[in-house]
């Protein structure tokens, strides 16, 4: 009888292992590894039309430091004209892992993507030419905590859990004293 009591504990203990690792289990690999990192960014996101905008690529290598001496292109890679442009490289980054070029907004209005490619990486960056500088951002109404009608879900699910739980401990004391 001992035996059977010991057997269902541990079937009730396995099952809920079993569960916490279903809940919890997540590949944290990443394949291939990584290479480094590459940063763009552009001085001016809303510059006027005609303007030069400096563009930089900042690259690190994959142990978070300032690549040194590596070779980056750029290229226009959305526009809404046919005149914007950037000075394509190649160029090399300094010491400071930092490489810069221009760019050209051209006579067009909107959104013009720069893409940036050094060694292996690659990055984008987008300024709107044209246009006025957009409004500061506004947080969303998030309703009202525990009043709101959503959090019900939430509940529903902890009971389940603790319904679940509770019946695998009732069968298995139950198992145990049988």
């Amino acid at each position: 009888m001992r035996r059977r009591g010991r057997k269902a504990w541990l079937v009730a203990l396995s099952l809920g292992a079993v569960l916490a690792l279903g809940l919890l289990g997540q590949a944290w690999a990443q394949y291939p590894p990584p290479v480094g990192s590459l940063a763009l960014a552009a001085r001016d996101t809303t510059p006027d039309l005609g303007e030069e905008v400096a563009i930089t690529a900042s690259v690190l290598d994959e142990n978070g430091e300032a690549a040194a001496g590596v070779e980056c292109t750029f290229t226009i890679a959305e526009q809404p004209g046919d005149d914007a442009g950037v000075d394509p490289g190649p160029f090399t980054t300094d010491a400071d892992g930092n490489v810069s070029t221009t760019l050209n907004t051209g006579s067009a209005e909107g959104a013009i993507t720069v893409e940036a490619t050094c060694g292996e990486l690659s990055a984008l960056v987008s300024v709107v030419a044209g246009a006025a500088a957009a409004p500061p951002a506004s947080l969303p109404e998030t309703g009202s905590g525990a009043q709101d009608s959503t959090n019900w879900a939430f509940w529903a699910l902890i009971a389940a859990g603790a319904v679940v739980g509770v019946s695998g401990l009732a069968i298995a004391w139950r198992l145990a004293k049988a």
